[in-house]
């Protein structure tokens, strides 16, 4: 045998090689040509994927890597990260869950989504609650309290010269009638007659022995001035009418009373039918005692109780309370609707002027 080998071809000779140099040559060469293209394309996650393959250190001798080779590399590496990608998508999927889960849970607890009997049911309860929750009304200020029918003609006396002095044209006073009521025998005459003029003072009147009423008691609430003020107030002015024929009901129905639940319906924008409970829990948001062991006791007996008196007392107060609440809202609608008004004919006198 010849000491000489025979030459062999280059391309049959087995090189040491690192992939990291294979395929650092291959993405350059790509680089170039890329460079040389006339507008260079973004890089892809490929083009990712071999920068991280460049990053490693592991050598290894083989023949002359092959395209396919190559690729092997490179679909591990996408493997790897597309491993990952379904556990963050199984955590997004379960949180999406969980919060579909509660917004199911929220929307089943909300009243609308309830059945109609619960729907009601849950109304009320809440209705219950805020009602519980709300301020007692009381009247604080000074009662006078009477019997006597000269001392009744006295203080209707008084009140009567104090609406005449006055410079208002509307003088409201809150009203209110309290009387016996017996489930077998029905209504008793009236008793108690309470008059409001002011968070100051509160006048009862007790009239169930007196046979007739006082001439200024009918002065003073048929005065063209007086607005007699209350909830449901024109049946309690018709009640009156029928236990003492000298009241002038209808005329006093017609020229002096104002119920306050229509009116808070007409400046409001409100319907219904109000009770002085309903409309004070509404309208003072505060809740006003009607307990029947008070309203139903026998308020034709004298002397009343102090319970008796602070419960006939905070009714007539309320009532007057209920009618300025509801005025001051009306003469701010009227505020604002002037304000509009003014606004509107303002733009008309400038569109005018241009032209």
């Amino acid at each position: 045998m010849s000491k000489v080998a025979k030459r062999q071809p280059q391309s049959a000779i087995v090189k040491s090689r690192s992939i990291k140099s294979w395929l650092k040559k291959e993405y350059l060469s790509t680089e170039n040509e890329n460079s040389a293209a006339d507008a260079p394309a973004e890089k892809t996650e490929s083009d990712y994927i071999k920068a991280k393959v460049l990053d490693r250190s592991l050598t290894v001798v083989l023949e002359p890597l092959s395209e396919k080779v190559a690729n092997i590399a490179i679909a591990d590496e996408e493997n790897k990260k597309v491993k990952t990608q379904p556990v963050e998508a199984d955590k997004k999927k379960t949180s999406k869950q969980e919060e579909n889960t509660n917004s199911v849970q929220g929307l089943r607890r909300s009243a609308r989504n309830l059945p109609a009997d619960e729907k009601q049911e849950k109304v009320k309860r809440q209705k219950k609650t805020y009602i519980e929750e709300l301020p007692p009304i009381l009247f604080q200020g000074s009662i006078k309290y009477t019997n006597d029918f000269y001392d009744c003609a006295k203080i209707c006396d008084d009140l009567l010269a104090e609406v005449e002095k006055s410079s208002d044209l509307c003088i409201p006073i809150g009203f209110d009638l309290e009387w016996p009521f017996n489930f077998q025998t029905g209504s008793g005459k009236t008793a108690l007659v309470q008059i409001c003029l002011s968070e100051k003072e509160c006048y009862l009147l007790h009239i169930y022995n007196l046979k007739k009423l006082p001439a200024s008691f009918v002065l003073l609430l048929s005065h063209p001035k007086v607005k007699i003020v209350g909830v449901n107030i024109k049946n309690d002015v018709r009640k009156l009418t029928r236990d003492f024929k000298e009241f002038p009901g209808q005329k006093v129905v017609d020229d002096n009373c104002l119920d306050c639940g229509p009116y808070a319906n007409r400046i409001l924008d409100r319907s219904g039918r109000w009770s002085l409970k309903r409309l004070t829990e509404f309208l003072l948001e505060k809740s006003i005692s009607k307990d029947p062991r008070v309203r139903n006791s026998k308020w034709h007996i004298h002397p009343l109780s102090e319970v008796q008196k602070i419960y006939a007392a905070t009714d007539a107060y309320v009532s007057l309370l209920l009618y300025q609440t509801i005025k001051k809202e009306e003469l701010l609608l009227e505020e604002a609707a002037a304000k509009e008004a003014a606004k509107i004919e303002r733009a008309a006198i400038e569109e005018s002027e241009k032209e």
